[in-house]
């Protein structure tokens, strides 16, 4: 939905975030008219910013059509979007939401400086109905809620050459584990590993299969007490 502009020199990033092409409800009854051959059991991504001109209820509804088909859905978005997603009722939401941190304080309204905070609003969340929460949180990892467990996945320092792209590839780790039928603890490690490559790499391709497989068997998990 956004374009994105980056430079790399001594290992910083400059990000230039672009507005897409402005669409209407024509181009989304269309893109839902696409959606209809979605069948149960097949995966959708919604991820992205909105559009200029589409409401601010698109996600939302294109959620309640995908969930009606069957379908799983992954969501990655946030302000007024994912807030109007996550207002749907409970047969409508998503199966699962990826937030960053920011993203999560903007749809609960109120800082959340310590895991322990991050933890508490994303339990909060997957009570609504949701049967899997992950929050980025950049440096320390990611953070798993499901109605089972907490937990906290995290990986050795890393020194990446761009960070563009590691939340687009840790959604992508999450919808890839999902087709293979992953447990909660390896769909997290997955994700995770995927963001990490990203980080190692600049431009849009992660690495071999087999380097994605030795980050993921790096990840550590750490289970947190529910609120």
């Amino acid at each position: 939905m956004s374009g994105a502009l980056h430079t790399v020199t001594a290992g910083d990033t400059t990000d230039i975030n672009l507005p897409g092409p402005a669409v209407g409800e024509a181009e989304l009854a269309a893109l839902a008219a696409r959606l209809a051959g979605i069948a149960a059991g097949d995966i959708a991504v919604l991820a992205g910013s909105l559009p200029p001109g589409l409401p601010a209820d698109a996600w939302a509804r294109l959620c309640r059509q995908l969930k009606r088909q069957g379908a799983w859905v992954l969501l990655d978005s946030s302000g007024p979007a994912l807030a109007a997603a996550l207002a749907n009722p409970s047969p409508a939401l998503p199966d699962c939401v990826k937030p960053n941190r920011e993203e999560l304080e903007q749809w609960a309204g109120r800082e959340l400086p310590t895991l322990s905070d991050v933890a508490q609003c994303a339990q909060a969340l997957q009570k609504l109905g949701i049967d899997r929460v992950i929050v980025s949180l950049g440096e320390q990892g990611a953070l798993l809620v499901d109605s089972q467990q907490t937990l906290l996945a995290s990986l050795p320092p890393q020194r990446p050459l761009s960070t563009v792209g590691a939340g687009d590839a840790l959604v992508a780790g999450l919808a890839a584990a999902r087709h293979q039928a992953l447990g909660a603890e390896d769909s997290l490690r997955q994700a995770v590993a995927f963001a990490a490559a990203k980080l190692q790499r600049v431009g849009p391709h992660l690495p071999p299969p087999q380097h994605i497989q030795a980050l993921a068997a790096a990840v550590s998990l750490k289970k947190l007490e529910a609120a």
